[in-house]
């Protein structure tokens, strides 16, 4: 008989993302005792040792050349207490005591799963007596997910004091600090806090029926939760699937407004984030140009979004990304040499990150390599050797920083062509000199 109270489960699967969010799931509905595994072969050795309740196993290809339905059974037919054993990326079982699953494991579908097995009902966890504030480990936290409710944490004394408030991100820098902590949230509202990072934000911004002001607000907040998890743990597949709807978002404000003048002043009515401006600024404004361009052609449209979208995703901070030159931060007192570090190496370092992702255009990773002018993305020294569609948004990314430049002042027409005379001299190379006058095309009156 499973210990109702606290069935002691094992959890392996490499998506640190839904590694995560099943864990947090486990916790809040079945009060379940987790041991994180980090792949099949410790599984195995855990497995061998202990006697636990229940198992979810996430096989990757990888694992399956190792026979793991066959190794599972072994370990477990003799065990006086047999666990329930989740197996997802298998069509089918032939042990009774392992549950396949072809398709990904909705979360529901897993704790109603183990709670079923366990005996476990909802009105039985209503009984569990709980503090006024219920425990949750930082560990399962990822940089970018949003606290919907004010989150708290326990002093030296062991006092609760604020950690986050409403509507705050976990940032990097913040879960590095608590990681072998617990936080805190108010008991009656763990499920609906814990539900917010598998809620349907991306479902939301697929609507068709959002204002435009609700479809900035919510884009801009998708685009700082991937922002802040960009860096830190890649692309997982959950940020990867809210990346491509913030993305097609993007492109449905794009083609709502249709101005620029129209989206500049619906961005700042919504007070959206600098970065996301720089993004779908420069998105508005590279469309534009290469819509009316005979050599653009739907590939490059394509790519134009995405790149706009995750040029600057390894960077952290807006001041990092108003940087556009070297000595911009070279001499600079106002970053650390580690912010530096990034500057100069962000460009490679999220080419890296989406060079590894299947899902993404062909060449992305390449523009975004080049997206400051560096053939290799190490540096922001601008050099000749680079494509015609990364000269482009070079062009366009610096108008767009001039746009927003000065407290986001609207610039007059003289302003806009001094600026644009500036380019020639800026950029005296001739693939960059025959492509600044298609600047003088995008209409001044914003």
């Amino acid at each position: 008989m499973v210990d109702q109270s606290a069935p002691h489960i094992l959890i392996c699967d490499p998506r640190i993302d839904f590694q995560n969010i099943y864990c947090l799931n486990l916790l809040v509905f079945i009060n379940a005792k987790l041991v994180v595994i980090p792949d099949f072969k410790q599984l195995m050795v855990e497995l061998e040792k202990t006697d636990p309740d229940g198992v979810f196993l996430s096989i990757s290809e990888d694992t399956k050349k190792l026979d793991p339905m066959m190794r599972l059974r072994s370990l477990t037919k003799d065990k006086k207490k047999k666990p329930i054993m989740i197996v997802q990326g298998i069509k089918e079982s032939a042990y009774e005591e392992i549950i396949a699953f072809s398709r990904e494991v909705e979360v529901k579908e897993l704790v109603q799963t183990f709670a079923k097995k366990f005996g476990i009902t909802s009105q039985f966890m209503a009984t569990l007596k709980t503090d006024e504030h219920y425990p949750l480990p930082a560990k399962y936290i990822l940089p970018g997910w949003q606290a919907i409710y004010p989150v708290f944490i326990k002093d030296e004394q062991g006092n609760l004091v604020t950690l986050l408030k409403e509507k705050e991100f976990f940032t990097k820098e913040l879960l590095d600090k608590i990681k072998t902590q617990n936080i805190y949230v108010r008991s009656d509202l763990r499920l609906e806090f814990v539900n917010m990072f598998t809620k349907g934000l991306g479902d939301l911004l697929s609507s068709k029926t959002l204002s435009d002001d609700v479809r900035v607000e919510q884009t801009d907040l998708a685009f700082n939760m991937i922002s802040q998890s960009f860096a830190t743990v890649g692309l997982p597949e959950t940020s990867m699937v809210l990346a491509k709807k913030s993305i097609e978002s993007m492109e449905t404000l794009i083609d709502s407004v249709k101005t620029l003048k129209g989206l500049y002043d619906l961005l700042t009515k919504n007070k959206a984030s600098y970065r996301f401006k720089h993004s779908i600024l420069s998105c508005h404004l590279g469309l534009f140009i290469l819509q009316k361009q005979p050599w653009a052609n739907k590939n490059h449209l394509g790519q134009w979004t995405y790149l706009c979208y995750f040029h600057d995703l390894s960077l952290t901070t807006d001041q990092q990304a108003k940087v556009q030159e070297e000595n911009e931060y070279a001499t600079s007192q106002s970053f650390t040499p580690d912010e530096k570090l990034l500057i100069k190496n962000h460009a490679q370092m999220a080419a890296k990150i989406l060079s590894q992702i299947k899902e993404l255009p062909m060449g992305l990773d390449v523009l975004v390599k080049q997206h400051h002018g560096a053939k290799m993305g190490d540096s922001l020294k601008v050099s000749m050797s680079v494509s015609v569609l990364s000269i482009v948004f070079i062009l366009v990314e610096g108008y767009t920083q001039f746009i927003l430049s000065g407290n986001e002042v609207k610039k007059t027409p003289e302003m806009i062509n001094q600026f644009i005379e500036g380019m020639f001299k800026k950029y005296p190379y001739p693939n960059y000199r025959k492509l600044i006058p298609l600047l003088r095309d995008i209409p001044v009156n914003y």
